[in-house]
């Protein structure tokens, strides 16, 4: 029993190891170091189909402004990963993981590892 319930009370570093990692907001500096947060700050992105999901940037606003249907959030990267961005809205905490060479990525749900897909939109 002890060594399931320990499983089960961390379910996202299970599904997604990056989700237990210490993430900060994001700055200027950590944006410019990290090809994947300037790529993905190009051009609006889908969630699950959905339009309207844009990666910008405002030092005012506390860095990461994560903007999409269902509100604004944050986003940022992580220091553990060169091809994970975390995105942070509606309550619920996402890891992003873009596909090389395509303008796409796989999103895992941190609280209970949902996988959604997202896409750049022309």
């Amino acid at each position: 029993g002890v060594v399931a319930d320990l499983v089960w009370s961390h379910p996202a570093s299970r599904c997604f190891p990056t989700c237990s990692d210490y993430l900060r907001p994001l700055t200027a500096e950590m944006r410019d170091a990290s090809e994947t947060a300037r790529f993905a700050m190009q051009g609006g992105w889908s969630w699950a189909r959905i339009p309207g999901m844009r990666f910008e940037f405002s030092a005012t606003e506390g860095g990461g402004v994560l903007v999409t249907p269902w509100g604004h959030g944050t986003w940022g990267v992580v220091p553990s990963r060169k091809d994970v961005l975390y995105a942070e809205f509606a309550q619920k905490k996402h890891m992003l993981r873009f596909l090389p060479g395509e303008r796409k990525f796989v999103s895992t749900r941190c609280d209970d590892g949902e996988v959604v897909h997202g896409a750049g939109m022309p």
